[in-house]
């Protein structure tokens, strides 16, 4: 009884169909996967961006609110008299600073890249 080895040839293998994709787990997946990283990051940076400018915009609306507020024309005694209108001006002001400062260094990372 003569028992032969059973081989199977890679070029006449038909457990595949060589134009099908790749599989998953293959090097084509891990150039997938950094691509979605790059649209995520771009996404995200985007998002920042359009935050940035609406906290810009919001705090530029209240500066003005608050200076018509203390406005002689205006002159709302419970923000004029006393600290609080002051206090809530110099914290506006101070947020548009910091927001300024953060959407110069938002530009100038995605710049950069």
């Amino acid at each position: 009884m003569n028992i032969t080895e059973h081989t199977i040839d890679p070029w006449t293998s038909t457990d595949h169909d060589p134009h099908q994709p790749p599989a998953a787990g293959s090097d084509a997946d891990a150039e997938n996967l950094y691509a979605d990283w790059d649209l995520e990051i771009e996404h995200h940076r985007a998002q920042l961006v359009t935050s940035l400018n609406t906290a810009l915009s919001a705090l530029t609306g209240a500066h003005a609110a608050v200076s018509a507020l203390l406005s002689d024309q205006v002159y709302d005694v419970e923000f004029s008299e006393g600290t609080s209108g002051e206090d809530v001006a110099a914290f506006i002001t101070e947020s548009l600073r910091l927001t300024r400062a953060a959407y110069a260094l938002t530009q100038h990372v995605t710049d950069r890249s």
